[in-house]
């Protein structure tokens, strides 16, 4: 077999390089989107309900929240949301506007 030539290695490399990077781990940081706690940086972060942050994530629409309430709080899309009733009352029991 003929030596291969300097683009022809170039090329494999980087094919090498690509498809390594596409069966690599990968982690969110806060506020990203997620499907599973292995997505986020699983020292600090849960991956949870985008909806319902103080819930578990189904697989759907999903973003790594901080597991410490406190630093939960300092990302807009991890804080918990109080939605509408049909009688217009939040959950809060205050009235919605």
């Amino acid at each position: 077999m003929p030596p291969l030539e300097p683009p022809t290695i170039m090329r494999w490399t980087a094919f090498a390089l690509l498809f390594a990077m596409g069966f690599g781990c990968t982690m969110q940081s806060s506020g990203q989107r997620c499907q599973q706690n292995a997505d986020c940086n699983t020292d600090t972060d849960l991956c949870r309900n985008e909806a319902s942050p103080e819930r578990e994530c189904n697989g759907l629409a999903c973003i790594c929240c901080p597991a410490d309430p406190v630093a939960a709080a300092t990302i807009t899309a991890c804080l918990p949301r109080v939605g509408r009733s049909d009688s217009g009352v939040t959950d809060t029991g205050a009235r919605a506007d």
